[in-house]
């Protein structure tokens, strides 16, 4: 019996091992898994002072970016979200400035041109519902407020049209 429950016990070790360095290798590729269940709610008051809540935008495709000031990939990102944003005006665009104080994130805001509203999550709380372990984070939602696709890390301006086909 207990060579049984060792050898059960390793396999669950080398099981939970094969999980991890998988995981790990989606990160490291910037893709996550879709969820099948709706994507968490988004609510709060944008840097313009005004309420924001996420299903003021079903029946469009819609773009979560989760950012912050202080982020060197999120600048990097920045000027091809806000041109891609631009260029899109049939879908909406949210960004979600994390752990960040509001005079930062309006400064970083107006730096790179971003027209769309963006809601100040200075706890972090939006950021733990969605589930966001790494930012710029962005998420790609159908016109049904479903998460379609997700990518961590910054993309490029061809990066956001590639994953807008996926939420059409």
């Amino acid at each position: 019996m207990r060579l049984n429950l060792r050898t059960l016990l390793i396999m669950a070790a080398l099981l939970a091992l094969i999980a991890a360095a998988t995981a790990a290798v989606m990160a490291r590729q910037g893709r996550a898994a879709a969820p099948a269940a709706p994507s968490p709610p988004l609510t709060g008051i944008t840097l313009q002072r005004t309420e924001f809540d996420l299903r003021q935008t079903l029946g469009r495709p819609t773009v979560v970016s989760f950012f912050a000031s202080w982020c060197p990939s999120c600048g990097e990102e920045a000027a091809d979200l806000a041109a891609f944003a631009a260029a899109h005006p049939e879908i909406s665009v949210v960004g979600v400035a994390i752990n960040d104080r509001r005079a930062d994130a309006e400064r970083f805001v107006m730096r790179h041109g971003i027209a769309f509203p963006v809601v100040l999550d200075s706890g972090s709380a939006v950021a733990s519902s969605w589930g966001v372990v790494g930012i710029p984070a962005t998420f790609f939602l159908d016109g049904r407020g479903r998460t379609v696709t997700s990518h961590v890390g910054a993309l490029t301006r061809d990066q956001f049209e590639d994953a807008l086909k996926t939420a059409r």
